[in-house]
């Protein structure tokens, strides 16, 4: 059986669901939303800048192995501000409330080049996240529409990056 809890006006990505069965999950506007005992919370979570438009937006999260302890949320998204571009940030969950996220907590973990240094694509941007059990992440990056940087090996598009929750390689 299907159930609509709630109806959307923008494309979600990144559905995470936590221990205490609260659904989280981003929109390509850049805003995180939470669905608590099967009804979708009134004021978001959290609102990142995100550009969006073809693949943009955010286009991935993940909830920490350890979210119950440490309330960590990765999430890789398109930013929109004076220099567009790809970025992994860590936010921090309010461990009260357990569904916001703190204000000014936004960490980043992984900036990408700005987009308009590479012809500003829209597309094949990636976002698939997942997490070691040691704790290391791992990012796919899409080609952004340069196919022969996958090849590439000192460029970071078309790659899967395995990174340090600190940001560290």
């Amino acid at each position: 059986e299907t159930v609509i809890v709630a109806e959307q006006p923008f494309p979600l990505s990144g559905i995470q669901i936590d221990q205490t069965g609260r659904v989280w999950f981003g929109m390509v506007n850049g805003d995180i939303g939470v669905i608590e005992n099967d009804v979708l919370l009134t004021s978001n979570a959290y609102s990142l800048a995100a550009r969006s438009g073809g693949d943009q937006g955010i286009l991935g999260m993940l909830l920490d192995r350890d979210f119950a302890t440490n309330g960590f949320l990765y999430v890789y998204y398109t930013a929109n501000d004076a220099n567009p571009n790809n970025k992994l940030v860590r936010l921090q969950v309010n461990l009260s409330t357990r569904n916001s996220i703190v204000a000014g907590s936004e960490v980043v973990i992984l900036d990408l080049p700005n987009l308009a240094s590479i012809g500003d694509p829209t597309d094949r941007m990636g976002g698939s996240l997942r997490q070691f059990p040691d704790g290391t992440l791992l990012l796919g990056v899409g080609d952004h529409q340069i196919a022969a940087a996958a090849q590439n090996l000192n460029e970071p598009y078309g790659k899967l990056l395995r990174l340090n929750p600190n940001g560290t390689p």
